[in-house]
């Protein structure tokens, strides 16, 4: 890992970091820490949605900017550690030549691409002397509940998530959506949040969806909102990690 540059956010530590060992590639990180503490603490590897990048857990706007969450996380004592997925943000995005990700044509690169980068941050944090690896937590937005699903399903060992405003990709078909990746969940806890307004899924595919989730602890919430959820989530979804972390 390299530090790049280490500053204050909202009166707490933020390293600005590229982790992994290739140095052909390192993927970058915010790594938000709480107050200092003598043992290794939990933490949350906070994801970004389809427009956006890890910047967004350092904005706050009431809305979906993850500032609102992180701030309550850090207080809470667990540290965030936002990453960028593939071609988002500061992570190769030169690279994409001009290139729609989300066409069928390039999906399938940037979604493989993206859980290489979750994995070698994950495999890191494992390795941290100050963060607590049986602790681990996750919460994402919109597209990133897709890697969340996945990663959950494919050993990444998180004990609780929050999947705000997820899809179920039932009609796309493809191997990495949420609902072709629901049956090795384990004993993860989840939370998903829903829009009832929400423009880009349906109520019948987030009721699917939540249905069909098969791990024993779980709760939905619903907001009377678009897919921009309103600042009222961030207080349960803090919670909800808080409680399991």
């Amino acid at each position: 890992m390299e530090i790049v540059e280490t500053k204050s956010w909202s009166g707490y530590r933020l390293d600005v970091a590229r982790v992994g060992s290739e140095r052909e590639h390192r993927v970058p990180c915010h790594l938000l820490w709480p107050e200092r503490s003598d043992r290794p603490v939990p933490f949350v590897l906070a994801t970004h949605g389809a427009t956006s990048s890890k910047h967004e857990w350092t904005e706050l706007d009431g809305y979906t900017k993850g500032g609102n969450l992180a701030q309550r996380l850090l207080a809470a004592g667990i540290a965030v550690v936002a990453m960028d997925w593939h071609y988002h943000g500061d992570n190769d995005t030169q690279a994409l030549n001009g290139r729609n990700v989300f066409l069928p044509e390039h999906f399938d690169d940037f979604f493989e691409r993206s859980v290489r980068d979750a994995n070698t941050v994950l495999e890191w944090i494992k390795q941290h002397p100050s963060l607590d690896a049986s602790r681990m937590g996750f919460a994402g937005y919109s597209l990133a509940a897709t890697f969340g699903f996945w990663l959950s399903g494919h050993g990444a060992g998180f004990k609780a998530m929050v999947l705000c405003v997820p899809g179920s990709g039932r009609k796309s078909g493809k191997y990495h959506a949420p609902c072709n990746n629901l049956g090795n969940l384990g004993s993860v806890s989840i939370l998903q949040i829903r829009a009832e307004q929400d423009e880009y899924v349906p109520s019948e595919e987030s009721d699917w969806l939540y249905s069909n989730i098969p791990v024993p602890d779980k709760t939905r919430l619903s907001y009377p909102s678009g897919h921009s959820l309103p600042v009222d989530y961030v207080e349960p979804a803090s919670n909800w990690l808080s409680a399991r972390l």
